[in-house]
């Protein structure tokens, strides 16, 4: 249901703003699958915190790559058109995101929930976020790295062929 949710599923218009605003406090009276959904988060961070937490720094990119849809859309990014990670700043500005929203929200955990179980929980599933954004973080790099040395690699090649690179021409059909 959370993965579903983070594609913009939704079953009642306005779902994803709705939960925001209920999680900031902006707004009293919860979606009708607050509950359900925050759930659904907690499972998807503590599955993917469990896979992640057994792998060496350097194993984190190139495992969590596979999770990167996943990873950026709970952190609130997008790809670019090259294919490298760039905020969504015009649905989360430039420090929101699903994670930032859920970690601080004092609606994380349901109303009645006993303080002492509430504090052990949110240390626990933040702790876990911390992992996931440090694993997207290292997925980031890794694509960053990757990409620079695949630009490396074919300038090597099309220079060893004697290739030139192609030259942009402007509107008007002139190579600047």
């Amino acid at each position: 249901m959370w993965l579903r949710f983070l594609d913009d599923y939704v079953v009642e218009d306005g779902e994803q703003n709705m939960l925001w605003k209920y999680l900031k406090g902006q707004r009293q009276t919860p979606p009708n699958r607050t509950e359900e959904l925050l759930w659904g988060c907690q499972a998807f961070v503590s599955s993917l915190a469990s896979t992640f937490h057994i792998l060496n720094d350097d194993e984190l990119g190139p495992f969590g790559l596979i999770h990167s849809y996943w990873l950026q859309k709970f952190f609130g990014y997008k790809r670019d058109g090259s294919g490298f990670f760039v905020k969504n700043t015009t649905e989360w500005g430039r420090a929101d995101s699903w994670a930032q929203t859920i970690s601080k929200s004092q609606r994380f955990l349901p109303a009645g929930t006993d303080p002492k179980i509430k504090n052990v929980i949110r240390r626990q599933f933040v702790e876990k976020v911390e992992l996931l954004g440090r694993t997207f973080e290292a997925v980031r790099r890794f694509v960053r790295e990757t990409r620079a040395l695949e630009t490396t690699e074919h300038a090597a090649v099309a220079k060893s062929l004697g290739i030139r690179p192609i030259r942009q021409s402007n509107k008007f059909g002139r190579n600047d």
